[in-house]
């Protein structure tokens, strides 16, 4: 099993289907928006499936899974990286006005 993991064997399709859904997702909000810091409710319509999905959760989550090692997730990272992902977190965002203000009074 170790490795089938090591050579990023993907265990359920299904679970690497919606990843790529949601990165699809990602780049679409990105373009529309410029930028990719979702909010964390922003929801999403995925038109094949007739359903909802939850981009903001999904973004929290990959911020969160930031430091795994698997080759999966390493590969994904790249991805993510690829399209300009910030892997800073949402206290991250609201702690960096503050730094500036500390900066430009000195």
């Amino acid at each position: 099993i170790a490795e089938l993991d090591d050579a990023g064997f993907v265990w359920d399709s299904a679970l690497e289907e919606h990843w790529n859904t949601m990165y699809e997702s990602l780049k679409k909000y990105k373009e529309e928006n410029g930028h990719i810091r979702v909010p964390h409710d922003y929801k999403c319509y995925d038109e094949q499936r007739k359903n909802n999905y939850r981009l903001g959760g999904w973004v929290s989550y990959q911020k969160e899974n930031r430091n795994k090692t698997d080759k999966t997730f390493l590969k994904r990272k790249a991805k993510l990286d690829d399209i300009g992902f910030d892997w800073g977190t949402m206290s991250d965002v609201r702690k960096k006005p503050k730094l500036e203000e500390i900066s430009t009074e000195s």
